[in-house]
């Protein structure tokens, strides 16, 4: 059925200030309430642009199609022109179902091939109108509804529980980073056991903690700074499909190292470049970009090469754990100094001199482990939510496309038919 002949017919005819919905109040399946404007409404218009719960409303322009149900969320409020309402005309239609057609026809781009393509891209009512809808009887569209609001409902938990899990985790991460963590396993309170402390130039430490530059604790206990191959060294040529990964910028994630784009060099070309090998506790940064990046190297990463545009930085185990210097790095412990001191106008840059003079706050090692394995624990959990997520998002897409291209019927309860 034509989308056209399901919409109502709209009326047309003192004016009063009046709520009404912009375009940037319709969200995703979803109407933002926030900071509503108000403005002039004549009796006629009141009428035409008046909402009603089960309306469906359809950006214009911008995300052109984006689509939000008007439960009825509050009193008196309308819409704007830059809005297309959607009211169906019968019980033969249900706007539940009608607003899960609308987002999967803007995710297979089906509102671009009716925009109208001007110098700003537009969705007329005329041409939104002519969009064709799968249309199965209402019992149907309700199991339908019924089937992607309980995925959906799924999504919004896992997300929830993956927001929670990322608050949690900065706020570890600063309190064993500022606090440390005590004989009991507890978090040390500055307020209660200010005896506990002392003063640095990166504020208070716990008094067991040592304060050195980075580049001192290479000199005293070993260790070294040094840049990836230079250009001269490695060339674009000399990459291969299949070989020792090269470990640039762009790869370095907050969860680890993105494969996907990585370069890979032959076991010869990685000989002959051994000194920009990674070894266990070295830990990598980035030298341009985003200077937040960094990675504290895993088992799974000896052996490759630190690549162009990349520093490594070998700590001694006896002093200093690699995830614990990357942690004080990315913080705003670490990145208040990088910054202050980075160079580069239009793009800022990383060196090891910059490197060498951070201040760098050295709980005991075994202290820095268990830091370590408190946040690795805690980004095991992170990494297996979103992994669920992942597959439920994926569902949803294999839902949507079966059930709302009528490719896989639904059977409702013969009461409900």
């Amino acid at each position: 059925m034509q989308l056209g002949k399901m919409l109502s017919k709209e009326a047309s005819a003192g004016s009063h200030q009046r709520a009404y919905l912009a375009n940037r109040h319709v969200q995703w399946d979803y109407v933002d309430l926030d900071e509503l404007n108000t403005m002039s409404f004549t009796p006629a218009e009141r009428e035409k642009y008046a909402l009603s719960p089960g309306d469906l409303l359809v950006c214009e322009g911008g995300e052109v199609g984006r689509t939000a149900l008007w439960r009825g969320e509050r009193g008196e409020v309308y819409f704007q022109k830059a809005i297309h309402r959607l009211r169906p005309s019968n019980q033969e239609v249900l706007s539940r179902y009608m607003l899960r057609f609308m987002r999967f026809a803007a995710d297979r781009g089906l509102f671009s091939d009716l925009s109208s393509q001007t110098s700003i891209t537009h969705l007329t009512q005329e041409k939104l109108a002519q969009l064709a809808v799968p249309l199965p009887p209402p019992p149907e569209q309700h199991r339908i509804a019924e089937i992607l609001d309980t995925i959906d409902e799924a999504i919004r938990k896992a997300e929830q529980v993956i927001a929670k899990l990322q608050q949690m985790k900065q706020g570890l991460l600063h309190d064993l980073l500022t606090r440390g963590i005590d004989e009991n396993g507890e978090s040390r309170d500055p307020e209660r056991h200010p005896e506990q402390f002392k003063d640095s130039p990166l504020g208070c430490i716990p008094k067991g903690w040592e304060l050195l530059r980075l580049g001192e604790v290479i000199r005293r206990f070993g260790g070294l700074i040094q840049t990836g191959p230079f250009g001269s060294q490695l060339h674009a040529n000399e990459y291969v499909e299949v070989g020792v990964p090269v470990v640039m910028p762009q790869d370095i994630r907050d969860d680890g190292i993105d494969l996907s784009n990585i370069a890979r060099i032959t076991d010869r070309k990685a000989a002959e470049l051994g000194r920009h090998r990674m070894q266990g506790n070295d830990a990598v940064f980035a030298r341009r970009g985003d200077l937040s990046r960094c990675l504290a190297v895993s088992e799974d990463e000896v052996g490759w090469l630190c690549g162009t545009g990349c520093l490594l930085v070998r700590v001694p185990e006896s002093k200093a754990v690699a995830g614990w210097l990357t942690a004080v790095y990315r913080h705003d412990l670490g990145q208040r100094q990088v910054l202050a001191r980075a160079v580069g106008s239009t793009m800022v840059n990383l060196n090891g001199s910059i490197l060498a003079a951070l201040h760098v706050p050295l709980p005991p090692v075994s202290e820095q482990r268990h830091f370590v394995e408190e946040v690795r624990s805690l980004g095991v959990r992170v990494a297996t939510e979103a992994n669920g997520l992942a597959k439920l998002r994926s569902l949803k897409q294999g839902l949507m496309d079966d059930l709302l291209t009528g490719r896989v019927r639904v059977s409702v309860p013969e009461e409900a038919a």
